[in-house]
């Protein structure tokens, strides 16, 4: 009987040291790893769930592109269960590539049809609809419109050389007829004759319209012109704009071609317009002394480069700036 018990004894003892040195052996070889699987596909082996969102999240921000709405997503959840794996096979897989061919990308970007037909792409629908609007003012009976649209990768979108060569061919191809215009003469009472830089102009002799000061410091780049109703002066982004005059800030925020545009209200029917900035130092409804600060320079809406687009208008008639800040 006693050697029967040493017997199970000693067999029981063995039993439990080969499946502990089995065990060991397996774990060396497998380890335990959760297997990602979508739509009975599987992704790869994950350590936990949580690995398998933030490698998500890392490619996520990889496809992202500065002013585009993108959406990326899996065409359904991911099931995890537990299961084993050899270790060598661990070290063959990327787990960052097997997510990234499974991610879906999805940009959103506005089209400007004309016709419906797509002649500008924009990543953002405010600068789609700035142009949608100049063009309906400047065309007659053309269907124009903004479409959204959505898609997988991005091919290319209309940089702002590009659209202003669109809209002048649009315009040119699509406008109304020109109607003859009487011109009054206008006399000497309320305007005088001068000449700057090659271009005879109307200079108010509004006493509330002189007086100011030069609203940028940088180097003249157009001047005024029957097609060009202000003056530009350029420097880098960020240069400092100043008040014309003393008077009430009655607009700060987007016009179409303009971009970012501060207008100010001197009184006497002079109103002066800051345009192309990169940001606001002042909001509608403010009151400014002449030289204060009311915002920085910028390339916004139709503009080539850092620049500040000046008007002065009297009665909301464009006139010359030049003479009054030279």
């Amino acid at each position: 009987m006693l050697r029967t018990l040493r017997f199970i004894f000693f067999t029981v003892v063995l039993f439990v040291l080969v499946l502990s040195a089995v065990m060991v052996t397996i774990l060396n070889i497998y380890k335990p790893m959760y297997r990602a699987k979508i739509n009975d596909n599987i992704v790869g082996y994950f350590k936990t769930e949580a690995e398998f969102d933030e490698i998500f999240k890392v490619i996520a921000d990889e496809k992202k592109v500065d002013g585009l709405d993108v959406k990326v997503y899996l065409d359904s959840d991911p099931e995890f269960e537990l299961s084993y794996i050899r270790k060598n096979k661990l070290e063959e897989q990327n787990l960052y590539t097997e997510v990234r061919e499974i991610a879906k990308t999805e940009y959103t970007v506005y089209n400007v049809m004309v016709k419906d037909k797509t002649e500008m792409t924009f990543s953002s629908k405010e600068s789609a609809e700035a142009y949608v609007t100049d063009l309906k003012k400047n065309t007659k009976g053309v269907e124009i419109a903004v479409k959204a649209e959505k898609i997988a990768e991005i091919n290319s979108l209309t940089d702002t050389a590009k659209a202003k060569e669109i809209y002048t061919n649009l315009v040119s191809r699509y406008k109304p007829e020109e109607k003859k215009v009487v011109r009054k003469k206008v006399t000497q009472k309320t305007t005088a004759s001068a000449k700057y830089n090659g271009t005879s102009t109307a200079v108010s002799t509004n006493a509330s319209v002189s007086g100011g000061i030069k609203p940028a410091s940088g180097t003249y780049t157009q001047y005024y012109k029957s097609s060009h109703r202000g003056i530009d002066i350029a420097s880098k982004s960020g240069t400092p704009i100043y008040a014309y005059k003393a008077g009430k800030v009655i607009y700060a925020k987007w016009q179409a071609s303009y971009g970012y545009l501060v207008k100010i209200d001197h009184g006497d029917g002079v109103i002066t317009y800051y345009a192309h900035l990169s940001a606001f130092n002042v909001k509608e409804g403010n009151s400014v002394v002449a030289g204060q600060k009311i915002a920085e320079m910028g390339s916004t809406g139709w503009s080539t480069g850092p620049h500040l687009h000046f008007e002065i208008r009297v009665n909301n008639v464009p006139i010359n700036p030049y003479p009054y800040i030279k």
